[in-house]
C-alpha cells in the first residue's frame, strides 16, 4: 500500500532538504510568503527565485534568465506544497542534460537504422521539436 504524506511537518523536512546557503535551489536561499484577500477568498502562496538556471542550461555563457517559481492554496501547507513541487520540477529539468547526455546518440535516420535494425527508429519528421 501506497502512504503519501502531504503534512506541514514532511514539508517542512522537504523545504530543508531543497534549501540551504550553498547547496539551495533558490536563489539567495530565500523565498516570499504572502496572503492575499482581495478581490479573492485569503490565500497563501509563497514566491522565489531559481538560482543559477543558466550554469546548467549554457555552460560558459550568462544569458539573463530568471526562472520564477510560486505556489498558493487555502491552507500554508497546501501553497508549500504547491511551491516545493514545481522546484523540484524545475531543478529536475535543469540538471537533466547532465544526468542523461551519454544516453544521447548523435546520428542521421540511415545511419540508425543500419546501427540499430532490429529497433523501431521514428523518421525524425514526425519528431516535434520545438
Amino acid at each position: 500500500m501506497i502512504n503519501i504524506k502531504n503534512n506541514l511537518e514532511y514539508n517542512l523536512l522537504r523545504q530543508r532538504i531543497l534549501g540551504g546557503a550553498i547547496t539551495g535551489i533558490w536563489k539567495k536561499d530565500t523565498f516570499f510568503i504572502g496572503e492575499s484577500s482581495y478581490p479573492v477568498m485569503n490565500y497563501n502562496y509563497i514566491t522565489a527565485n531559481f538560482t543559477n538556471f543558466e550554469k546548467f542550461a549554457f555552460p560558459g555563457y550568462v544569458p539573463p534568465i530568471n526562472y520564477h517559481l510560486s505556489g498558493y492554496g487555502l491552507s500554508y501547507n497546501k501553497a508549500l506544497s504547491a511551491f516545493l513541487g514545481e522546484s523540484t520540477e524545475r531543478y529536475s529539468f535543469s540538471v537533466l542534460y547532465q544526468n542523461i547526455k551519454h544516453n544521447i546518440i548523435y546520428s542521421d535516420y540511415q545511419n540508425l537504422q543500419k546501427k540499430y535494425s532490429n529497433c523501431y527508429i521514428v523518421p525524425l519528421n514526425y519528431i516535434n521539436i520545438y
